[in-house]
């Protein structure tokens, strides 16, 4: 005779609620773990790759990429090709080519990463990157990198300490506990920052007065430096304050630019900077305001596993409460 043959109908139903909620919330973890697991290469779906080794070799051997001591210069576009760094003190030259992963949506373009070490003092440059959404560069546990030159409708992830995004047209992704990154001149289609202590001046941010930047709880520096006297030009700045003026001919608007309670650039720009240049353009000067992706900027997984758990823990209490109402009758 089975155990649960001893059982009440409610010590059963009560024993059935329990091994549910295990299981489900045991495969949320697994997914979960495994979307942090310590090697970020292994959630990402198959795709052909190209690997900077960190012993400089490149494999597979590629005509594509031409090295010359510690620079890798693109002689062509990559297609549907993975680009994985592995090596420090390294510059990808892109050399005005462009790099397509269309096929593996959640797979960054250029992947800067070696576990367990991180990567320090890489430069991308010269680079267009063509990815369905999220990710275009993904630098993952980097320190003193710097990506500039790079036209994307997808963002720059950062998870590090050091890094530099300029000269660039993108979204850009500040991670956790990620610090003292500079993001200066640049055109932004998209900005979230999950980590405070950053720097962004003298970009042209251009989002809506609907899509506004996702701040978190941080705190970051709208300005070139701490006591710096340069912010940046924003595509909503005049509609939220139509009665700005420009401050003694500086180019810098009078009316600070409150974000929200932590976050204010004290020294919004009247005009568009040129990104390559720093000055501030001439109201004849046409300003090109690239596309958005206007994709989701996180990741699925860790909603579809937390979604899992909540949809049956619901149908079981639900199950329950019909079962119990059942028994009553």
């Amino acid at each position: 005779m089975s155990v649960t043959s001893y059982m009440t109908p409610k010590k059963k139903a009560q024993t059935l609620l329990t091994l549910t909620l295990l299981i489900t919330t045991t495969t949320a973890g697994f997914l979960l773990v495994d979307s942090a697991a310590a090697d970020p290469i292994a959630r990402f779906p198959d795709v052909p790759t190209i690997t900077v080794n960190q012993d400089g070799s490149v494999t597979p051997p590629t005509e594509l990429i031409r090295r010359s001591g510690n620079i890798y210069i693109l002689t062509g576009d990559i297609n549907e090709t993975q680009l994985i760094i592995e090596r420090s003190n390294i510059v990808l030259d892109g050399n005005g080519h462009a790099l397509s992963l269309m096929s593996g949506v959640s797979n960054p373009g250029v992947f800067i990463y070696y576990y367990p070490l991180g990567v320090t003092n890489v430069v991308i440059k010269n680079l267009t990157v063509f990815t369905p959404l999220y990710t275009a560069i993904s630098l993952t546990n980097c320190t003193n990198c710097q990506i500039t030159g790079v036209t994307s409708g997808s963002y720059v992830a950062i998870a590090g300490d050091n890094n530099t995004v300029t000269q660039s047209i993108v979204a850009v992704y500040v991670k956790y506990e990620s610090e003292n990154n500079c993001i200066f001149r640049n055109n932004i289609t998209d900005l979230a920052l999950f980590s405070g202590s950053n720097f962004i001046y003298e970009n042209n941010i251009l989002l809506d007065i609907n899509h506004p930047p996702y701040l978190g709880n941080y705190h970051n520096f709208w300005q070139n430096g701490l006591l710096g006297m340069v912010g940046n030009y924003w595509a909503v700045y005049s509609t939220i304050y139509p009665n700005a003026s420009e401050r003694e001919h500086t180019g810098v608007a009078d009316d600070p630019y409150v974000l929200d309670a932590q976050n204010t650039d004290f020294h919004p720009l009247m005009l568009p900077v040129n990104i390559e240049t720093g000055y501030i353009s001439s109201p004849s000067t046409p300003f090109p305001a690239p596309e958005s992706s206007g994709e989701p900027l996180f990741p699925t997984a860790y909603t579809a596993a937390i979604l899992a758990v909540a949809v049956c823990a619901v149908v079981v209490c639900v199950g329950l409460a019909v079962y119990s109402r059942k028994r009553r009758v």
